[in-house]
């Protein structure tokens, strides 16, 4: 979380950094879809991907460390079902 916090801060001023991220989470989109079994279209993929990196910065900062049963949690409101965790 803290390098992709810096990378995100850097990507601004580096245009080749910010093409790289995107990349990176496109491909993200992607493997997230096909977990899913979702299309890689589909709203709710991004919204899991958000919420994962949401998480990561959620247990940086609070350091809680309880992603899992966050996660879980976000399952169930995105699909109804946490069996995939």
């Amino acid at each position: 979380t803290r390098m992709l916090l810096g990378m995100l801060v850097l990507a601004e001023a580096e245009p080749q950094l910010a093409e790289m991220l995107r990349e990176n989470a496109v491909g993200l989109r992607r493997m997230l879809a096909t977990g899913l079994e979702r299309q890689e279209d589909d709203p709710a993929v991004d919204l899991l991907l958000a919420l994962l990196w949401g998480l990561g910065i959620h247990d940086f900062v609070l350091r809680e460390r309880n992603a899992t049963a966050l996660l879980r949690a976000a399952l169930v409101l995105l699909d109804g079902d946490a069996s995939a965790v």
